[in-house]
């Protein structure tokens, strides 16, 4: 479940590419390509931290 939220995560970054990451579209050689690929990556793995830490330690 939590692998597939991460998915989903990385996916809405890299589709909506807010601010920081669409700058890095303009790296050239295909380094832009994968610096928006890691920071998209980068921003979902602190959301899902953040509902992690909110939603399943709160459980408990």
């Amino acid at each position: 479940m939590t692998a597939a939220a991460g998915f989903v995560l990385f996916r809405i970054f890299d589709i909506a590419k807010p601010w920081p990451i669409r700058r890095l579209e303009k790296f050239p050689a295909g380094w832009g390509i994968l610096a928006d690929d890691l920071l998209a990556g980068v921003f979902a793995w602190i959301v899902l931290q953040i509902c992690i830490r909110f939603f399943i330690v709160g459980l408990n």
